[in-house]
């Protein structure tokens, strides 16, 4: 069964392409412009900092190769500091990056992920089921939202992932976490939507979910229900009813500002105002009390274009409910 975002089966990325892809967000603005400027001539004009030509990944096994060529200050990736002493300076790229090297990362290591037999719908499920180790588990969850599945295989696929939410997302360390946001955004993409009712229960954990996991929660339920939008009221209540309340928790002026706090309370209330529920009264209260001009003005413009996204996917008769509740999330942003 193919997720809704895609259309036909796409060539699965390698582990390093998936991860290379991942560098920006890790690195940051300095990343900008930074990959693919490997030369052999000419030196590398450091003004402090480091060179990584191949580091490891934490926690995955998996290797990249990363060249990056001015910045300040020491730079720490995978728990390595490389630091740039003064003749590092005069060097020549391939002559530092064999420096790197030398640190401890290990060019066999690479050689043999580059080897591995690339994952396939049935060994995600064959790791799912008996791996017991969580640095694999974390691995093939990842593996897993880059690679199609049957209808019966996605059935199963989304059974395991359920467990795997439910014993991991009060984990404290970040990788796990990350890959608990993985899980739930295969998770999200996979049911159906008569059932999509079920997300629901991802938020009422004994332990409840941190902002970061709720956030993914609330933006995957803005993906699928802008991808197919409901065509009667109320359709997920329970879910409504999660939202709305997680919208209400997160509208407050010193919360918003805190981690994902801010994105969980504009998706939960976006994904509130597609989903044709009278739950989305409360959030406009919520919003129309709330001080706080610049998450006003976010919502207002995020509203916006959601309007225009399904204006241009659907007839107007089909999701003129959604067009008018998001023009009141609109409206409260320009006021």
């Amino acid at each position: 069964m193919s997720k809704d975002k895609r259309r036909s089966p796409a060539p699965t990325p390698t582990a390093q392409e998936r991860l290379r892809s991942l560098l920006p967000f890790l690195y940051g603005p300095e990343w900008q412009g930074l990959e693919g400027r490997q030369r052999d001539d000419g030196p590398i004009q450091l003004t402090g900092g480091a060179i990584v030509s191949g580091c490891p990944f934490p926690g995955l096994g998996l290797w990249y190769e990363v060249t990056t060529y001015s910045y300040s200050g020491p730079r720490k990736f995978a728990g390595v500091s490389f630091d740039a002493a003064d003749d590092v300076q005069s060097e020549t790229p391939r002559r530092a990056a064999s420096r790197a090297w030398s640190y401890g990362v290990d060019q066999a290591d690479l050689e043999r992920e580059q080897e591995k037999v690339p994952p396939t719908a049935e060994s995600v499920l064959a790791t799912l089921r008996d791996a017991s180790s969580l640095e694999r588990l974390r691995q093939t969850i990842l593996e897993a939202e880059v690679i199609e599945f049957t209808a019966d295989q996605a059935i199963e696929l989304n059974g395991l992932l359920l467990k795997y939410i439910g014993r991991y997302h009060g984990a404290k360390d970040e990788l796990t976490l990350v890959s608990v946001g993985a899980a739930i955004r295969s998770y999200a993409a996979l049911l159906p939507a008569a059932r999509f009712d079920e997300i629901a229960g991802l938020l009422s954990f004994t332990e409840p979910l941190p902002s970061l996991l709720e956030n993914e929660v609330a933006k995957m339920t803005v993906r699928k229900l802008t991808a197919n939008p409901p065509a009667c009221d109320e359709p997920y209540p329970k879910l409504a009813e999660q939202l709305a309340d997680l919208a209400d928790s997160f509208m407050k002026p010193r919360i918003l500002p805190r981690d994902c706090c801010g994105p969980a309370a504009m998706n939960a209330a976006l994904a509130t105002a597609i989903m044709r529920t009278p739950r989305f009264l409360n959030v406009i209260e919520c919003v129309q009390s709330l001080n706080v001009a610049w998450f006003r003005k976010q919502l207002g413009r995020r509203a916006d274009r959601l309007s225009l996204e399904l204006t241009a996917k659907f007839p107007l008769e089909r999701v003129s409910a959604q067009r008018d509740a998001l023009a009141r999330l609109r409206e409260l942003g320009e006021a």
